[in-house]
């Protein structure tokens, strides 16, 4: 069936598609017939799979630039396949076709859904095909070119929820592709990019990207926020992005989320979602410190953690250092531990940095170890949070 892609005809090629989705959303028969038995919902697709018709269409996409609405639907149809079994998801690897597709994700598009079906594709050939084999074929200039300048045209241009839905998305395939070494991140610029949404609206900037880059504060928004500091995780592998990372302040707006419980200002995050960028900017600084160290102490960063850990126990979040019938907060407890950690990778094996932690923090840490040992079967991680401080005191 596959091969009849090659007939010059959009009616038979739109024809086609659509028979073959028929294998995946099969209709009853109208009547049967006697001595006949239809097939089982399985076989149509499992033969679909053996024939290696994902393949065929992948190849055929480059006879369809004179037809858009057929290559779109070729491409709703690879989104089908592609979503149904990892064998499809390899077939279309095989013939480099993660790189094929990336490649038309910014072609002209009248009905606003290419870039979507290309997305789409590119998530599921990275979550059940070969993770390897895809994020090596998106590691290309032109195919990282691609999906930097869809990534920013939605960014600075997207407002409906679809859009920012659809950003997010392509964000999560670009932090896959740049945990591949040869992917160009910095190369393409793109890393210099990211490090700028990342670090807004933290640190001000007379960039034009950001200059009109307004956030809405909503559920889409706060997403991107949280991948955008796993971006700079994933970054922080690369030696040669720490120059980049010092230059954008990457440091001091982590700090910012790094503040006593401060009430929620109007038009800003609320209070839980403020607790969940705290902690990943938390686990942000456990990757990066040891990296910036200078900026770290410029930052006075283990006077805001240590200020942070101070609030945390007066505030009553992390230890029941008394009688009391309050849960512990199994957030704030992770909060701990990931300060303690940060503080633990900066000073060890440097004498400077022990004696900036200074006698209120060996007190913090003294109130952790007299905790109740009955609070260890809590379930909530107080078993972890004393091995962390016993870690940080070793």
């Amino acid at each position: 069936m596959g091969y009849l892609m090659r007939v010059p005809s959009a009616d038979v090629r739109l024809q086609v598609c659509d028979s073959i989705a028929a294998f995946y959303h099969p209709k009853a028969p109208r009547q049967q017939v006697e001595g006949l038995h239809p097939t089982s919902p399985s076989y149509k697709p499992q033969m679909a799979e053996e024939s290696g018709v994902a393949e065929t269409l992948v190849l055929s996409l480059a006879l369809l630039e004179e037809q858009p609405a057929v290559r779109l639907q070729v491409l709703r149809t690879l989104q089908l396949l592609s979503s149904a079994s990892g064998l499809n998801c390899s077939l279309i690897l095989r013939v480099r076709g993660a790189s094929k597709i990336c490649a038309l994700m910014n072609e002209p598009d009248s009905s606003g859904r290419l870039l979507r079906r290309c997305t789409d594709v590119l998530g599921n050939l990275l979550e059940l095909g070969s993770k390897e084999e895809a994020t090596s074929q998106l590691s290309t200039t032109d195919c990282f070119m691609a999906l930097k300048e869809a990534f920013v045209n939605l960014l600075l241009n997207g407002h409906r929820r679809s859009d920012l839905q659809l950003r997010n998305d392509l964000l999560l395939i670009c932090t896959a592709v740049a945990g591949n070494p040869k992917a160009p991140l910095i190369e393409s610029g793109f890393a210099k990019q990211l490090i700028l949404f990342a670090t807004f609206p933290e640190i001000k900037s007379h960039n034009p990207l950001v200059r009109n880059l307004k956030l809405s504060f909503s559920d889409e928004d706060f997403e991107m926020k949280k991948l955008l500091f796993n971006m700079l995780v994933v970054m922080s592998r690369d030696l040669s992005a720490v120059q980049l990372l010092q230059e954008g302040k990457v440091l001091l707006a982590l700090l910012q989320h790094v503040r006593p419980g401060e009430a929620p200002r109007r038009g800003e995050w609320t209070a839980a979602q403020q607790e969940e960028l705290q902690l990943q900017a938390l686990a942000t600084l456990v990757s990066l410190v040891p990296l910036l160290p200078q900026d770290y102490l410029t930052c006075q960063g283990s006077t805001r953690l240590l200020l942070l850990m101070d609030w945390c126990i007066s505030a009553g979040l992390l230890t029941k250092m008394e009688a009391s019938s309050e849960e512990e907060d199994a957030v704030a407890l992770e909060i701990k531990m990931d300060a303690l950690l940060v503080l633990s990778t900066l000073c060890d094996n440097d004498a400077h940095r022990k004696e900036l932690f200074g006698p209120e923090g060996v007190e913090l840490l003294v109130r952790f170890l007299k905790m109740d040992p009955a609070l260890f079967y809590s379930g909530l991680g107080h078993n972890k949070l004393i091995l962390t401080t016993v870690d940080c005191i070793w």
